[in-house]
């Protein structure tokens, strides 16, 4: 032994030098073997679990992912209750993908599949599998969007593969979605990689079984993916009654509308309300709950679980104050009594962490993630372990620029709710925006915690018809007021906007805002802060003479105010109507707001107006009228905020293109106090476009030739409604009910040109905007347009020139002494 130690010691000397040199290397080797083998046993095991002890997938090392396996690819080896999956993506174009689940095959091995997404929904309860489906994610992706929000309710577990390519045409919404169900892989799954995954709805971001391959540039498919193991059963059942229905009124039968619940559960039917314009309704064990009280904010419910009765109830308005008590309200509820919340409107303003806390103690998931105009319900009990299967939540589009769909849900709720647990997973960080956000505060959801890691990423263009549009090179001039946070909600929708070039954003204001420069950064903007003190309307000025400086070639620019937001698709709408402002000197901008587009008279959203007056707000100008009619001469034209009306008199002969719903919003004054056509303009409900692209049915006649011959036909086709009263409501109850795509025409007297008065009352009546120390907006040579019910409306007074159009035994509204 003496020898063969010497031996080795004169060895490792002459090789290395010194044994610290030796030791070095030997930990090298282990670190190396160490390596290897994690990233082999990564290729294997994706992840031990799927959620908790109750719900987990085992992973099976060691095992052959070859066709030859006696079921689904894996050997008789999992454990008893568990069920065998396996799941492979295709292969270029050619071969299909598999995904066997239970020792049956459901997609490929000659049942269907298809290019794109293949996947198969499993129940979590009984763990069988309920929906085989595929989705052409290459040519279209609103089906597959569509059917992740409306098709799959919360803990629906899903086996996902892609075939050829899945991302053309995949929306950035969808891949936010499929988030939720637990995937990270689907962020950066790019043309014709592969991805396949185990998730499920609710699952935290990092938590799904997945497997990526990435396609390389001397490639044209990526290799298969593959995933296998054994997904366990349920402990218990999860007992929900879930039904989306498509009438939100509340039932009058005992249950509430709901099938019988059995001895010992009772039945809730919980409705959040539309938009802010009609209230939420509560229906518990058979009875209307809070039926006068019920509105904005929280309403919150106690049950007495042995009872099955309600013993207090409560509406907390968290949206105008931070002392509503809500909280307290929360920590009284006793042990095992029953909690029942649904929101309305928007209810995020002044949500305390001390109210997140409490209802996550009786067992909610979903609010801590609860952001602007989102809508949720809850049931929760005191004493409850784990998360309740009874929570739903509801995102708002475009980070709350507009209110979420309706939350409507019917459950069978038992007196002893079961909870369960999801795992939570460390994400990749995004640490520039974690360390704006640490440094700053005032913007709301973008900085909440499970926000704040995500990279902000501009909405690719998917519409092939729009690509090389001029749109979308248009110079764009944000230029922001004070509120932090609805700055940050103008940046996000824009920035989501498809087609959007981030380089082509210019962001100007005041300097004192220092930490605006570093949210536009943040976003890939440009920043431009001025260094001067001053009023709005005078900063919005000197930012329209410096970007028309830094983009002298420019034929347009796209023109943002404070607190505006765009909707999806702005720039679609935009690229639309180019090519009249192109072929016609008469018009000079696009605006994508409508001084009239309330809720109830702008329901036609495929149409375009020429109209007199510039709304402001969010529009394209040409630079052609800028400097003939702008340039120099702001103070004496523009001086006034736009909605005030810019060059109300002295831009005669020119006009704007106006849609029938707006693609813009401006959010609603929070103060009170303000004048009332402040609060007449921003504070009433109205229409906005919704997420889906819109073709524009008449964008071929919005030159002003052709616009007029569409609109003579349009009046020749009309109906001429005969009205003796414009009091109350009776303008609405002149459209026909049912009745959709036709024209109405109301006639009526002027004593002159000028005069105004019935056209002020007729708009009143129609509840247009009305303001009485100015004149009817969105005029088009004296006459009105607007549309009710999806049919068009035109008001027509007797000195404008299309009065002869009116049928001659037609008595028009007649002016009154």
């Amino acid at each position: 032994m003496t020898k063969i130690a010497r031996l080795s010691r004169r060895i490792i000397l002459r090789t290395f030098g010194s044994y610290k040199k030796f030791v070095f290397f030997v930990c090298i080797i282990f670190a190396v073997l160490y390596v290897a083998k994690s990233i082999f046993m990564t290729q294997n095991i994706t992840a031990d679990r799927l959620h908790d002890e109750t719900r987990n997938v085992t992973i099976l090392a060691d095992v052959s992912l070859s066709e030859s396996n006696e079921v689904c690819g894996i050997p008789e080896t999992c454990p008893a209750g568990r069920h065998r999956f396996y799941v492979k993506s295709g292969y270029q174009s050619h071969v299909p993908p598999r995904i066997c689940f239970d020792g049956v095959d459901y997609i490929g091995k000659g049942k269907v599949s298809g290019r794109g997404v293949n996947i198969v929904v499993i129940n979590e309860v009984t763990l069988t599998v309920e929906e085989v489906n595929t989705f052409d994610t290459y040519t279209s992706g609103e089906e597959f969007h569509d059917y992740l929000t409306n098709n799959i309710t919360d803990f629906r577990i899903i086996l996902f593969a892609t075939f050829d390519d899945a991302t053309k045409a995949l929306m950035k919404e969808t891949r936010k979605l499929l988030n939720h169900f637990g995937s990270t892989k689907i962020s950066v799954l790019q043309f014709r990689d592969a991805l396949v995954f185990v998730g499920q709805k609710g699952l935290t971001q990092g938590s799904a079984i997945e497997k990526y391959g990435r396609r390389f540039l001397n490639r044209d498919f990526a290799e298969p993916a593959e995933v296998t193991g054994c997904l366990s059963s349920a402990v218990g059942k999860l007992s929900r009654s879930v039904v989306k229905e498509s009438n939100p009124e509340l039932s009058n039968s005992e249950n509430c509308g709901v099938v019988n619940c059995g001895p010992d559960g009772f039945p809730i039917h919980l409705y959040s309300g539309y938009q802010n314009s009609e209230i939420p309704r509560l229906c518990i064990g058979g009875k209307k709950i809070m039926e006068k009280e019920a509105g904005r904010g929280f309403n919150v419910a106690v049950i007495d679980p042995k009872t099955k009765t309600v013993v207090k109830f409560g509406r907390f308005d968290t949206y105008r104050s931070s002392e509503t008590n809500l909280d307290a309200f929360l920590e009284s509820v006793n042990d095992d009594q029953i909690v029942v919340a649904v929101t309305h409107d928007e209810v995020t303003m002044h949500l305390s962490a001390a109210i997140k806390q409490q209802f996550e103690s009786l067992g909610s998931f979903y609010i801590s993630k609860l952001a602007m105009r989102d809508a949720w319900c809850f049931v929760g009990q005191r004493g409850l372990q784990g998360r309740s299967p009874y929570e739903e939540l509801e995102f708002a589009p475009n980070g709350g620029i507009t209110w979420s769909d309706p939350i409507d849900r019917k459950f069978c709720i038992p007196s002893k709710l079961k909870g369960f647990s999801l795992v939570v997973a460390d994400v990749d960080r995004n640490t520039k925006r974690i360390d704006f956000c640490r440094d700053h505060v005032g913007y709301g959801e973008f900085c909440a915690g499970g926000r704040n890691d995500e990279i902000v990423t501009p909405a690719p263009l998917l519409d092939e018809q729009l690509l090389n549009n001029v749109a979308f090179s248009i110079p764009i001039l944000i230029v922001p007021g004070a509120n932090k946070n609805a700055f940050r909600l103008q940046l996000e929708s824009i920035i989501n906007n498809p087609g959007i070039r981030p380089e082509m954003v210019s962001v100007y204001f005041s300097k004192e805002f220092e930490e605006y420069s570093k949210l536009v950064d943040l976003f890939a903007f440009r920043s431009f802060p001025l260094d001067m003190k001053t009023n709005y309307s005078e900063l919005l000025m000197i930012a329209l003479e410096e970007i028309w400086w830094q983009h002298k070639d420019s034929k347009y620019v796209i023109v943002f105010e404070e607190e505006v937001v765009a909707r999806r698709h702005y720039l679609g709408f935009v690229a639309q109507c180019l090519p009249a402002l192109e072929a016609d000197e008469s018009l000079i901008g696009i605006s994508g707001w409508n001084e009239n587009g309330f809720l109830g008279v702008s329901t036609m959203p495929n149409y375009v107006y020429r109209t007199e007056t510039i709304p402001g707000l969010g529009f394209l100008l040409k630079k052609s009228f800028y400097d003939t009619h702008m340039k120099g001469r702001m103070t004496s034209c523009c001086s006034d905020r736009s909605w005030n009306g810019w060059l109300r008199n002295t831009a005669k002969g020119f006009e704007m293109l106006v849609p029938d719903t707006s693609f813009v919003m401006r959010r609603p004054f929070e103060d009170t106090t303000q004048p009332e056509y402040l609060v007449q303009l921003f504070n009433r409900p109205r229409a906005y476009q919704k997420r889906d692209p819109v073709l524009l049915r008449n964008k071929g006649e919005l030159t002003k030739d052709r616009y007029e011959e569409a609109l003579i036909r349009l009046l020749k086709s009309s109906t001429a409604l005969l009205l003796t009263n414009i009091s109350g409501t009776e303008c609405f109850g002149m459209i026909p009910a049912g009745v959709t795509e036709k024209s109405f025409s109301i006639y009526f007297e002027q004593s002159d040109e000028n005069d105004d008065s019935l056209l002020s009352r007729l708009c009143q009546c129609f509840k247009l905007l009305y303001l009485s120390n100015y004149k009817p907006p969105g005029t088009h040579n004296g006459i009105v347009r607007f549309s009710v019910r999806k049919n068009h409306v035109l008001l027509i007074g007797s000195k404008t020139g299309y009065y002869g159009l009116k049928p001659k035994d037609h008595q028009p509204l007649k002016i009154r002494s």
